[in-house]
């Protein structure tokens, strides 16, 4: 917390989060309840997931190359941005909110959504092990 990467423009990094994240709460409350949302909602509702999946990916850069270490409020948020933008692109693309060039693509995107989220987090976790293997080799 007292890195210069814990804030963004003096405001700290854990205000966005909140901010963010009651917003997705309230929209899963909306969703819930049963409303349905305006198709301009749901694609700014993915530029906001896009917006803070960037924010993630400079985050996770910045906590594992440059401050090297991990918070675990931090760790939790990197393991919830990826599906959110990912099945928040995919219901997008499954309604007609957002088009792909290639319509084959967007099949092959929704039938393997599976797979493509956990080649995701092997990477993720991969990079992680190989950081910090100096730490989780003690734990053997």
């Amino acid at each position: 917390m007292k890195t210069q990467q814990a804030s963004v423009l003096g405001v700290p990094n854990t205000i966005f989060g909140l901010m963010a994240f009651s917003i997705l709460t309230t929209l899963g409350i909306v969703l819930l309840s049963g409303s349905k949302l305006h198709k301009r909602l749901w694609q700014v509702i993915n530029i906001g997931a896009l917006g803070g999946f960037f924010f993630f990916i400079y985050l996770y850069f910045q906590a594992v190359f440059r401050i090297k270490a991990i918070c675990p409020y931090c760790f939790v948020v990197w393991l919830i941005v990826p599906p959110l933008l990912w099945y928040t692109t995919l219901y997008n693309l499954r309604e007609g909110n957002i088009k792909l060039l290639r319509p084959r693509l967007n099949l092959w995107v929704q039938k393997h959504h599976g797979d493509i989220l956990v080649v995701w987090y092997m990477i993720f976790f991969g990079i992680l092990l190989y950081k910090f293997w100096y730490y989780w080799k003690t734990l053997i």
